[in-house]
């Protein structure tokens, strides 16, 4: 069904009986996909005929990703296409089912799960994959992913929300106070490197910045128990 407002909606014809998981736009062609392989395109969102897939598998979701199509589902199966009509399988290296799938900063990003073990696939090219599950740090099934204000957020059971380092590479920092005034918590949300400073000052003068934490491994918290009691505390993350 459509609707050019949300509000009046318009029954369609898909040409098939078989559910339907994810439809989207691109290149002037609509295209759905379901169960069974099944993929239908459409120049007008009206109109929609039946393409060959050249799957049998479920398919979840289709996004319109750097210029062309990408259907994702089940047994790790992954496909592309340019125009909606001609598809090519490409190899995801897994046989867990696949939820959905994104771009953003030169990458794509797959993610899924078969009902005991997630899946993260990356690839720079859309065409090569690489199974990067291992540096998730969750083991629940993920059913979605975005790039969203450059970072990849990955979403699923239990309400796992997760996101990706920025493309910059630049720490973010971050901080609350302690439940009973106990100290201030400064942790490093995105990007922690190897090696770094946290530094403190009372004002933005440049030579009034002080070291407080000198790391030369990668911990991501500390606790200033000197900012109860101060009228001014400010921090910042300097390279050593």
């Amino acid at each position: 069904i459509s609707s050019p407002n949300i509000l009046a909606w318009t029954l369609r014809s898909s040409g098939t009986a078989n559910s339907l998981g994810g439809v989207a736009f691109g290149n002037d062609v609509y295209v759905a996909v379901g169960n069974s392989g099944t993929i239908i395109s459409s120049p007008d969102g009206t109109t929609w005929d039946v393409q060959y897939s050249g799957t049998t598998a479920n398919l979840v979701r289709v996004r319109f990703l750097n210029g062309q199509f990408f259907a994702v589902g089940a047994n790790g199966s992954l496909l592309a296409s340019t125009n909606g009509s001609d598809w090519s399988i490409l190899t995801s290296g897994t046989s867990r089912t696949l939820n959905d799938i994104a771009y953003g900063n030169g990458y794509y990003l797959a993610c899924g799960y078969d009902n005991v073990n997630n899946v993260v696939l990356e690839s720079t090219n859309g065409m090569d994959w690489q199974d990067i599950t291992t540096k998730v740090p969750v083991y629940v099934g993920l059913n979605s992913v975005a790039f969203l204000d450059g970072s990849f957020w990955l979403c699923g059971a239990n309400g796992a929300l997760l996101q990706s380092a920025s493309p910059g590479g630049i720490p973010c920092l971050a901080g609350a106070m302690l439940t009973g005034n106990a100290g201030f918590q400064l942790k490093i949300l995105l990007n922690v490197p190897p090696r770094y400073r946290i530094q403190v000052s009372t004002n933005l003068a440049a030579n009034s910045w002080q070291d407080v934490v000198t790391n030369s491994a990668p911990t991501s918290v500390w606790t200033d128990t000197n900012m109860p009691g101060s009228s001014v505390r400010l921090y910042r993350i300097a390279s050593p």
